[in-house]
């Protein structure tokens, strides 16, 4: 409705332009174009009824055109303009739109359209939004009857705005519904359409108790950039597009390079509702860990507040759980609070343990054993029980009952308040099973080198026995064949001998390893023995330092210490 309502305002601006030429070059009586004027608007007002199936037209006594005619036509056809004059007010016409393209470019203005434009310039004033792309005209008082939309057209060429004109903004103006103060969008431009940038995660929100881990190097999301276009502005100028902010942001341990977010760390990834993509290197996992929660081998650190159930090796940079049962664990430190049963624990670190049963713990550096006392009293007592703990270090137990395991400590056992009951074995430095392969390798070194003399002097006898041959008749050669044969044949001996033995010392030195667990089970059938009362204070030389515990069991309440090179003293019986 407001794009007809439009161009019938347009129709009868040319009308009346036609109209007004031909008064200016008295060329007809002004009665007569003002009735071709009026004859014009009953035949539009009649196509429009036919047009929407209405019968009013027929009152006036006038039939519906086709097409409603041209005040031109009117004016040739029912009151006797020549063709020729006709085509002369056109020629007219055409001149005038091109002064108005010569306004809208700025050029050709002659005083009369200066003093329109000042005039105008009274009534209204442009506000422009941000890089002119809308255009507001402020009313400041209300227009006259007389003023056209050609007016404020002309008017807005003045002022550059040719871009995008509302001509409904311009009738509303001209029909006074725009208040005196308010504004009114009079034009708009293409506004630019920036470069959109899509985000993609590549990894899914986990569970709390089962985190989505990610490795060191792994990309976590990726940015797809649609590219815009410029926008042009009511002056018809340029305004350049830019790229819309980036949706995600990167964090603690995370990277960007070009349009992919990457991880410097193992860890769990997190994106807040900021959009800040970060990762965690703690792995934290509120309860327990079993076959259902994630797969952990990462450099990372692992904190299980339950306990660790899982069948999985679990190998992690740090790790400390409240009680592990039946599980692998790899770590450089790690702290259990709980009790560790029919588990296997390697560690290139501390290991700082609780309860022990039926476990093997390894480590290269200090295991201790300790429970933080509130009281005078604890409720319990710690204990280690069928287990084999091993440590390269040192080994340091606090309040400790220990039954059928085996420690053993490379440097030193430093046992306090602790309590050593039957089929125990307490180790610091080499084990006897050690000792005795060392003696037998001895053994084999001697033997080894007695036959390399034997072979040696054979040797010399062979040489001399040719050198005598030379000399010799030959009636007396196969005496002395017989002889050499029977030195070659010793020779022969002597050198599977040296074969024999020469294995032998392969297989004991592959067999040997310095500072190997011993099996607890071949130390059971050495011979058992009443265990020794300790004082308080012993240095142990390092091939008298393995203890079996016999049927009686061994109490320490003061402080005693096993070493393989010096004893220690603390008098007052702490660590």
């Amino acid at each position: 409705m407001r794009e007809t309502a439009s161009s019938v305002i347009q129709e009868q601006e040319k009308n009346a332009l036609f109209g007004a030429i031909i008064l200016k070059e008295k060329l007809m009586k002004e009665e007569d174009v003002v009735a071709a004027l009026q004859r014009q608007a009953l035949e539009r007002k009649a196509f429009e009824d036919q047009q929407k199936g209405d019968i009013g037209s027929e009152e006036l006594g006038l039939k519906a055109p086709q097409k409603p005619r041209w005040i031109g036509d009117i004016l040739v056809e029912d009151y006797g303009l020549s063709e020729k004059n006709r085509e002369k007010i056109v020629a007219k016409q055409l001149q005038q739109k091109i002064k108005i393209i010569n306004l809208k470019l700025g050029g050709n203005i002659n005083d009369a359209h200066r003093e329109m434009i000042r005039e105008l310039d009274s009534y209204f004033q442009i506000h422009y939004t941000k890089n002119r792309l809308q255009a507001f005209i402020k009313l400041n008082k209300e227009i006259p009857s007389s003023m056209t939309s050609m007016n404020i057209t002309l008017w807005l060429y003045q002022k550059k705005i040719t871009k995008g004109i509302i001509n409904r903004s311009i009738y509303r103006l001209l029909e006074n519904k725009v208040k005196p103060g308010d504004k009114v969008l009079i034009a708009k431009g293409e506004s630019p359409v920036h470069d959109k940038l899509t985000p993609y995660l590549h990894f899914k929100k986990g569970e709390a108790l089962r985190p989505v881990i990610v490795n060191k190097g792994e990309t976590l999301a990726s940015i797809h950039r649609t590219i815009g276009q410029a926008g042009i502005n009511v002056n018809q100028c340029f305004v350049a597009h830019y790229a819309d902010p980036c949706p995600i942001h990167n964090g603690a341990n995370v990277i960007r390079k070009n349009n992919a977010f990457l991880a410097v760390c193992d860890g769990v990834p997190d994106l807040s509702e900021k959009g800040v993509l970060s990762i965690s290197p703690v792995i934290d996992i509120p309860g327990n860990l079993d076959d259902k929660g994630p797969r952990i081998n990462h450099d990372c650190e692992v904190y299980v507040h339950g306990l660790i159930l899982s069948a999985e090796p679990i190998t992690c940079k740090k790790l400390t759980a409240g009680g592990i049962n039946g599980a692998i664990v790899s770590s450089d430190i790690i702290t259990v609070k709980g009790l560790i049963k029919n588990a296997r624990i390697n560690a290139s670190g501390e290991v700082y343990l609780s309860s022990i049963s039926n476990s093997e713990v390894t480590s290269l550096k200090a295991v201790l054993i300790h429970k933080n006392q509130t009281g005078t009293k604890s409720l319990h007592s710690l204990y280690i029980s069928r287990s084999i703990i091993n440590s390269d270090d040192v080994c340091i137990f606090t309040d400790v009952d220990i039954t059928s395991s085996m420690i053993r400590a490379r440097n030193k056992i430093i046992l306090r308040k602790v309590r050593v009951e039957n089929d125990c074995k307490l180790i610091a430095g080499d084990s006897l099973e050690i000792i005795d392969k060392k003696k037998e390798i001895e053994k084999i070194e001697k033997e080894k080198k007695r036959v390399k003399e034997d072979i040696q002097s054979l040797e010399q006898q062979l040489k001399e026995l040719f050198l005598d041959l030379e000399k010799k008749d030959i009636s007396n050669f196969e005496a002395e064949i017989c002889v050499f044969w029977g030195q070659l044949t010793q020779f022969c001996i002597l050198g599977t001998a040296y074969s024999v033995f020469w294995g032998q010392l392969t297989q004991f030195k592959q067999e040997t390893c310095y500072g190997q667990t011993v099996d607890v089970q071949s130390s059971r059938r050495l011979r058992r023995r009443k265990a020794p009362i300790f004082k308080d204070f012993e240095e142990l030389e390092a091939l008298q330092c393995v203890y079996n515990c016999g049927s009686q069991p061994l109490s320490i309440k003061a402080f005693t210490s096993f070493s393989s090179t010096q004893a220690t003293h603390d008098p007052e019986g702490e660590l």
